[in-house]
């Protein structure tokens, strides 16, 4: 990933995603965002939209041309950039790093990804499912050394790792008919 893309919000991740479906107009981008439900977990409101697409402009991560209905005022409707595009691509494929970043960033990746190619979503969760792992086997390691708050802060953490490598598992059996199984 480029140095550009490592300062993304994950808002502006969210923006590129929505654009990798379709060229869209601010407005309809909000709309959209909200009625698929995304604004629950990426702030995609239509005042952090527009920041967010002037940055990505500044970035040359989308462009714009303008587009005139009738007798309306023109508007912007944005595309992604050939870098903008590898960029977001780049993003769709990678798992979040922090478990924190899982019920937000990751399920809006999650969302985005399967609306743009369904077939790709398990071997992200896959790759989420590897990261998870990792994080609760070292956390693991370090209650039985720990006393006091630190051990409960790592019983905490490591219970919520449990719960969302549960969760991703459960979520990837969903997705995913058995082996053998009718399509």
């Amino acid at each position: 990933m480029s140095e550009d893309a490592k300062t993304l919000a994950a808002g502006e991740y969210a923006a590129l995603g929505l654009l990798k479906r379709s060229r869209m107009h601010g407005y309809e981008m909000a709309r959209t965002a909200r009625e698929e439900g995304l604004t629950e977990v990426c702030p995609l409101e239509q005042s952090a939209l527009y920041g967010y697409l002037n940055n990505l402009e500044a970035m040359g991560l989308v462009a714009w041309t303008e587009s005139r209905q009738g007798r309306r005022p023109p508007r912007k409707l944005y595309r992604l950039t050939p870098r903008g595009s590898a960029i977001v691509d780049g993003w769709l494929a990678s798992p979040v790093t922090r478990m924190r970043l899982v019920r937000t960033e990751f399920l809006a990746k999650l969302h985005i990804l399967a609306s743009i190619d369904a077939a790709a979503t398990a071997p992200l969760i896959q790759r989420q499912l590897s990261v998870c792992e990792r994080y609760a086997e070292s956390i693991s390691s370090t209650i039985s050394e720990a006393s006091g708050l630190p051990r409960l802060v790592a019983q905490s953490r490591h219970s919520a790792a449990l719960a969302t490598i549960a969760w991703l598992e459960s979520y990837l059996r969903e997705i995913q008919p058995p082996v053998g199984a009718p399509a």
